[in-house]
């Protein structure tokens, strides 16, 4: 058995640069109670952390592992013993969500409808509260895989897959700004394209890079915390967005600047 925890262990281990985002990362997962086998939690957390930053080698890392993990698997029975193959299947379902998600960011007919769950997500990631308030009681899972969300955008409704590590994150941020199932309120929020638009022009090695991450999301998520909704607007480096949340699946969004 140690030398099958060793096996995995080849495909799970990020480089070593990429650990200070990734801890950070599933330090504030573990901390809102969400589920995931110890030897993951790095490929869970990356999921978020790729999806917040837009930092390329986070992609590569999860995506890589996970199709390492995959083939490994098929190749070495022992790899998928009964405890640890929901885990590989939690995992693809984040996978797919991830490359689903980026999908609806990147379609003009579906960003704004995305956006609010990334920022939301953002602000989750940088801030301390450890409180997802009435989001477990309105039917958030807190486990690895994917979120169907119905969003509601200027009667346009479009219903979105995301992973449930960035679900969790979104729930997070919605809470610590007073946004709560069922009901309503207005959240100021960090600009996720600004904050990858940051990441993408950093000139560092990149064994710097990943650090200065936690410092970028950090920073934007206690200045939104900061900001009414007025100075938000005024800044241009934040979204103020009225949410009506009628449950995990069900949302409506209306951006106010």
């Amino acid at each position: 058995m140690h030398n099958v925890r060793e096996e995995r262990g080849r495909y799970l281990a990020p480089e070593s640069w990429l650990i200070p985002i990734i801890q950070h990362t599933a330090s504030r997962l573990k901390s809102l109670g969400f589920k995931a086998d110890d030897e993951f939690i790095t490929l869970f957390a990356s999921v978020p952390a790729a999806h917040v930053t837009g930092f390329e080698p986070l992609y590569e890392y999860v995506v890589d592992a996970y199709y390492e993990l995959k083939e490994a698997s098929e190749e070495a029975p022992l790899l998928t013993e009964p405890r640890y193959r929901p885990w590989l299947d939690m995992l693809e379902e984040e996978v797919e969500a991830l490359a689903v998600f980026e999908e609806h960011l990147s379609d003009s007919s579906t960003v704004f409808h995305a956006e609010p769950i990334l920022a939301a997500a953002a602000l989750g990631l940088g801030v301390d509260s450890r409180s997802l308030g009435c989001w477990p009681s309105s039917g958030l899972r807190r486990v690895p895989g994917r979120q169907g969300i119905l969003i509601e955008r200027k009667g346009a409704k479009k219903y979105l897959i995301a992973p449930q590590s960035l679900y969790v994150l979104a729930a997070a941020g919605l809470s610590a700004a007073g946004v709560e199932p069922p009901g309503s309120g207005i959240a100021v929020l960090p600009d996720p394209a600004l904050i990858r638009r940051h990441v993408a022009e950093l000139r560092l090695p990149l064994n710097e890079a990943a650090e200065k991450l936690v410092e970028i999301v950090r920073s934007a998520a206690h200045e939104a915390q900061r900001l009414g909704v007025s100075e938000a607007c005024v800044s241009e480096e934040f979204l103020a967005i009225e949410y009506v949340i009628r449950g995990p699946g069900h949302i409506r969004v209306k951006y106010l600047c």
